[in-house]
């Protein structure tokens, strides 16, 4: 079952931007001891997630959502993180 696009340019952008940011603070925590290199491993491979998503057109959150039916648009939710009323 392929993927469906289902965020736009500016998602697209945005997980762009945020791959970037936690693949740089990832690099150098990766080779210090202890729990914040384990850290900077677990960061390196969201990072890496979050530009494959960037790269794809695709969130794993915006779909589960839909496809859960929740009752929760993205509107909503967008919403709901900003503190608007809905």
């Amino acid at each position: 079952m392929p993927l469906q696009c289902n965020i736009n340019k500016r998602g697209r952008v945005g997980r762009l931007i945020l791959g970037a940011l936690l693949l740089i603070t990832s690099l150098p925590t990766i080779y210090l001891q202890g729990p914040v290199g384990w850290a900077g491993i677990l960061a390196l491979g969201a990072g890496l997630f979050t530009l494959w998503e960037a790269a794809a057109g695709w969130c794993i959150l915006v779909a589960a959502l839909e496809r859960w039916k929740a009752g929760i648009t993205r509107k909503r939710l967008i919403r709901a993180i900003l503190g608007a009323s809905t």
